[in-house]
């Protein structure tokens, strides 16, 4: 039988933010429960935006939040490689296929074919009043595709865009679900035509709904990027790993009866999709907090002096060798204590 694979494809454009890693926790943890393979891949084709060194920093907060994979840029693996913008030859040779084939041309405007110099490509849709697409928490999905504009596939200046790299890599990688946030549900049409005119068999497609903050209101980018609910953010406020990985876990999955802490073999026992809300969650700063105050009170003394020591540093300055005073203190502030900062 043929092992499940999920992949994780994060852009180097931004900050590492609990929406996607919350993404990337529920991939590992069904790839996980499911004795499948996690896939990270990184997609950086729009050069305009990659931020230097944010790839590198987004591995850096899987490791951090206790998840690990089986393929990567890091680790190299069969279906590499693992950069996007290195892959460019095979989204082109599938470009050409559909042009070939009649499903695609070239036109500035929706519609309109024209000659290949300085024109996008085009993916040519059927005119189909009833498309349906499945997807895993939504059910059946039905849309009149006459609506929708023929979508870019090569931009004029002949690189490939989004929808059609990333379907053609997940093709290639043999990726078996796609499990990404409800924010690309309008593209899910668009993505499974392409994967029936090309002839291939569909994943099973997974649209989670989004993480909002603690009001109900949507998180702006702002939100996610600079503010509080950045993984850097958490870290700096000290949060626990364990903590974070075990809050997130519950932003849109239900244990077993009434449990609330879970621990990664416990994932691996309980963690299905019939069990994923198909509901969007609200980020409760409280409910972390009594998650990370679990997880505090179960290290030794010696532990949460050492974690909470450079905490203390960073607000008062250096202190002393030895610091004979860190034990008395931690014994002081212990009871209350819900995070390192």
């Amino acid at each position: 039988m043929t092992r499940p694979r999920f992949r994780f494809p994060p852009s180097p454009t931004g900050t590492p933010h609990i929406g996607n890693m919350r993404t990337a926790l529920f991939n590992w943890a069904l790839s996980r429960a499911l004795k499948g393979d996690l896939i990270i891949r990184i997609e950086d084709t729009d050069t305009a935006r990659n931020q230097p060194g944010a790839a590198e920093q987004m591995l850096a907060d899987l490791a951090w939040l206790g998840l690990d994979w089986d393929e990567g840029p890091d680790i190299g693996g069969e279906y590499g490689p693992y950069w996007q913008s290195q892959r460019q030859e095979r989204h082109l040779a599938v470009a050409e296929q559909l042009l070939v084939a009649g499903h695609a041309y070239y036109g500035a405007e929706p519609g309109q074919a024209g000659e290949p110099a300085g024109q996008p490509l085009r993916l040519r849709l059927p005119a189909d009043k009833q498309f349906r697409v499945v997807d895993a928490l939504h059910g059946e999905i039905v849309v009149d595709l006459t609506l929708r504009e023929d979508p870019v596939l090569i931009r004029s200046d002949g690189r490939p865009v989004y929808h059609l790299a990333t379907m053609v890599d997940d093709y290639e990688m043999a990726i078996s679900h796609v499990v990404r946030g409800d924010d690309w549900l309008p593209w899910l049409p668009i993505h499974a035509y392409l994967y029936r005119v090309l002839g291939w068999p569909e994943p099973v497609w997974v649209h989670l709904p989004l993480v909002r903050g603690q009001d109900g209101q949507k998180l702006s980018k702002r939100d996610l990027t600079t503010g509080p609910y950045t993984v850097a953010a958490l870290r700096a406020a000290g949060y626990l790993p364990k903590a974070v990985f075990n809050y997130l876990l519950l932003l849109g999955w239900s244990p077993d009866g009434e449990q609330e802490i879970v621990d990664k073999w416990e994932v691996r026992q309980q963690f299905r999709l019939e069990r994923l809300s198909r509901s969007p969650s609200r980020f409760d700063w409280d409910k972390l907090a009594w998650v990370n105050r679990h997880y505090l009170g179960k290290l030794a003394e010696s532990e949460l002096i050492e974690l909470v020591r450079p905490y203390l540093e960073y607000a008062y300055g250096e202190i002393p060798a030895g610091g004979a005073f860190l034990p008395q203190l931690v014994r002081t502030i212990r009871p209350g204590l819900d995070k390192l900062a």
